[in-house]
């Protein structure tokens, strides 16, 4: 853990602003690392490429996304929670780490609200948004042992896995476990012969024909069972 001595080092550090533009642009070009500055009605006031892509999609750049609300590229359903979330953290002030899938990819976010003039906040708050894509299982990677630390999103976007039904989802997020098809079988309680035809089902739906390739759409997703009941978007 950063000792007392540290966190005075760094106070002093950001009194300069020749640091905090050092800090700043060391995100801004992080290819990997998405940055939002985002107000709890949706509006969005800075974005970078990376988190353009990441959240809302691909096709968009972030000169195409600053000054617009994010209602204008989700679904209202993931707005609508998103929001809700955002207005929580302006009352508390906590700084949050969430997961959710975004077109078929697992995105950690690590929201923190940050202090704005009213001019830019307009009797809201404003938050501070930096994502990533983690491929894997989240919790693992990011270090939480409680698993209440970590928001799970109630809505998702499955991209290329939308064809997949529940149970196809479900069983999918456990081959991206490793689990062999005795394992799935015995976990829910179904022949051995029932689960080798979903796994058949689900290579045809995505046009694989290898299971690594089925556990590279689950780890990309950073799939789990649970994930199988979450709302899509």
């Amino acid at each position: 853990m950063p000792t007392e001595a540290c966190y005075r080092c760094l106070r002093e550090l950001l009194q300069h602003g020749a640091f905090s533009e050092a800090v700043w642009s060391a995100f801004m070009h992080d290819p990997l690392l998405g940055v939002q500055i985002i107000r709890d009605d949706g509006q969005i006031l800075f974005i970078n490429d990376q988190a353009a892509r990441l959240i809302y999609g691909s096709q968009y750049k972030a000169e195409d996304c600053i000054s617009r609300n994010a209602r204008d590229f989700v679904p209202p359903q993931f707005l609508e929670e998103r929001i809700a979330f955002l207005k929580s953290l302006g009352k508390d002030g906590k700084t949050r780490v969430t997961r959710g899938i975004i077109q078929g990819r697992q995105i950690i976010s690590t929201l923190i609200p940050i202090a704005a003039p009213e001019s830019i906040a307009q009797g809201g708050s404003v938050c501070l948004a930096l994502t990533r894509h983690v491929v894997g299982p989240a919790k693992q990677i990011v270090g939480f042992d409680d698993p209440g630390a970590m928001h799970v999103t109630r809505t998702m976007s499955l991209g290329p896995l939308d064809c997949l039904s529940p149970r196809e989802l479900e069983i999918l997020a456990m081959i991206g476990q490793g689990m062999s098809t005795p394992e799935i079988s015995r976990r829910l309680s179904r022949s051995a012969n029932t689960i080798n035809d979903h796994r058949k089902s689900i290579a045809r739906k995505l046009g694989v024909t290898k299971r690594a390739r089925l556990a590279e759409f689950a780890q990309i997703a950073g799939l789990t069972p649970e994930d199988a009941t979450r709302v899509r978007t």
